[in-house]
């Protein structure tokens, strides 16, 4: 999604940041998703289809996050940002 919040594909997306202990690259992935198991989800913009927007405000502790769009195959075609807040 750009920076505005809007989905300006043809699917349904979602956007959540996870707070996490390693890569969200590096993850396995159960049925075409990243495993969420030991991760502190910390925001998200739930399912917004095409053409639609959402927004949300996640105030950041130090440590290493990914914003992801879990759907079924959407990190595999590299929906995923692993960043750290120092």
């Amino acid at each position: 999604m750009p920076s505005d919040g809007t989905n300006d594909g043809t699917v349904v997306h979602e956007c959540r940041i996870l707070k996490i202990g390693t890569r969200a690259r590096d993850r396995p992935l159960v049925n075409g998703v990243v495993v969420e198991y030991d991760s502190s989800p910390v925001g998200e913009v739930p399912e917004t289809a095409a053409g639609k927007s959402g927004t949300f405000t996640a105030t950041l502790a130090a440590g290493h996050y990914a914003i992801i769009c879990n759907l079924v195959g959407h990190v595999a075609q590299g929906m995923v940002t692993d960043f750290t807040v120092n």
